[in-house]
Order: C-alpha cells, then sequence, then structure tokens
C-alpha cells in the first residue's frame, strides 16, 4: 500500500490531515528504495521498526485536529495493514532468509592468516 492510503487510514481512526502521518509511513516505505517489491519491509516492517520511528518521529504527534497521536500505534497500524494483521519481529524476518556461504565466510588478513568472523 502506498504511504499516502496508510495516511488516509490514520485520518479515518484518528482524525486530523494525511499530512500529519505522512513521515511515519514515508520512513517506514523509505526502503522500496533499495528493493521494490514486498522483501523492502524486512528492513522496518516489524517491532524493531515500531521502536525505531518512535525515536525518530518521538513518541506521538499532534494532528491537525489537536489530537495527540502516539507514533507507535502509526507504525503499528502501518505493519499490520501491510503484514496480514500482525507485527513480525525482525528474528521472523531473519529467519526466513537462506544463508549463503559469502555471508559466514572468516576475513583473510594481508599475510594470508584468518580470522574468526564475529560479525
Amino acid at each position: 500500500m502506498h504511504a499516502l492510503f496508510h495516511a488516509l487510514s490514520c485520518v479515518r481512526r484518528w482524525g486530523g490531515r494525511a499530512e500529519d502521518y505522512l513521515p511515519v509511513h514515508e520512513w517506514l516505505d523509505a526502503t522500496k528504495e533499495l528493493m521494490a517489491d514486498c522483501r523492502h519491509r524486512a528492513l522496518r516492517h516489524h517491532s524493531h521498526g515500531v521502536f525505531e520511528a518512535e525515536r525518530l518521529f518521538g513518541r506521538s504527534i499532534v494532528n491537525a485536529d489537536g489530537k495527540i497521536v502516539p507514533v507507535r500505534e502509526i507504525a503499528e497500524r502501518h505493519i499490520k495493514e501491510d503484514c496480514g494483521g500482525h507485527i513480525p519481529t525482525v528474528a521472523d524476518w531473519l529467519s526466513r532468509m537462506r544463508i549463503e556461504s559469502w555471508m559466514n565466510r572468516g576475513y583473510r588478513e594481508p599475510d594470508g592468516e584468518e580470522t574468526a568472523n564475529h560479525g
């Protein structure tokens, strides 16, 4: 769903104008620039993304009607609309990622000695 439609959903729920909610929705969907299909959601559409949105935008916004709306609820609504009514965790996304050999190789120092990959 486009960020504008998420914002209009928030207007139906809490009032105000779409512009009140767009920054949160545009931030959640900005990862479409990296991957233009549903996989972009793995980067912010999860429980950690909700708390990141709150840190970035503050605990609440005041909409055009003067109503205080928690950013956490705005982000959760967006994610639920995109992810079948629930909020996945980061582990939900990553546990479905296939591990490739290049992801888990040790780093080789210029002298040829291999060090453990701790990250």
